[in-house]
């Protein structure tokens, strides 16, 4: 499960009699991004990191953590027939810890406007930008190409002008898969988070982007898309 779910540039080892998760990485670029998660965790508040695991000793370019018991949301969308209800209760829990724990404010981080809106724009616009020119390039007779490129632009621009709603502990990677449920307890952890929003390391980040990650899984099936439960054609 953690080998499917995982991010593909990590080696993952468990460790059943200590209960301990190990992710590592082997190339310089990979380990970076493990030392920006593993900076996220230590990062947190003592309350915020209670919904987290906890991070042991762990060396360069690799990441120690506590084995947490539960299923990640994505397995339990595809595969469990949990009743409405059930997953309303889920999914309060989860914008309570958000809402509630992690946008707490701590003005010792506080960045300016500036900053906020450099680092949206380079969430919302260049990245989402440069992965649709890569999916021109993968399928060059994609319909209505500049249509989406435009309104994906338009749409970027307006999000990182508009208003923000700032969060100093911004998961950054929101969706059911990085999710950990435990039914018993009705725990909640969250694992696997970015470490950097735009330019700005740490932290801090829109929490509309987490609200978006989430929101992908229930609207437009990105829990399938995970899991290769799709077929593309690049004749139609």
């Amino acid at each position: 499960l953690l080998n499917r779910s995982a991010r593909a540039f990590n080696h993952i080892s468990v460790d059943t009699f200590l209960g301990t998760v190990t992710k590592r990485a082997d190339t310089q670029e990979k380990k970076d991004k493990i030392e920006l998660e593993k900076n996220w965790f230590k990062s947190l508040p003592e309350h915020a990191a209670l919904f987290c695991p906890r991070v042991l000793k762990s060396g360069d370019g690799e990441l120690v953590m506590s084995q947490e018991p539960g299923t990640p949301l994505n397995e339990m969308w595809l595969y469990d027939n949990l009743r409405t209800d059930v997953w309303k209760t889920i999914v309060d829990k989860i914008l309570s810890i958000h809402n509630e724990v992690f946008m707490k404010l701590d003005v010792s981080n506080t960045k300016n406007s500036f900053e906020w809106i450099r680092a949206m724009k380079g969430m919302y616009v260049t990245k989402n930008l440069k992965r649709l020119v890569q999916m021109k390039n993968d399928l060059p007779n994609l319909p209505d190409f500049d249509l989406v490129y435009d309104f994906v632009e338009n749409t970027g621009q307006e999000l990182s002008e508009s208003g923000v709603a700032w969060s100093y502990y911004l998961h950054g990677d929101s969706h059911l898969g990085n999710i950990l449920f435990e039914p018993l307890q009705g725990s909640i952890k969250f694992v696997d988070p970015r470490g950097q929003f735009g330019h700005i390391k740490g932290t801090e980040g829109d929490m509309r982007y987490d609200m978006a990650k989430m929101t992908q899984d229930f609207y437009l099936n990105y829990a399938d898309i995970l899991a290769g439960n799709y077929a593309m054609d690049s004749d139609n």
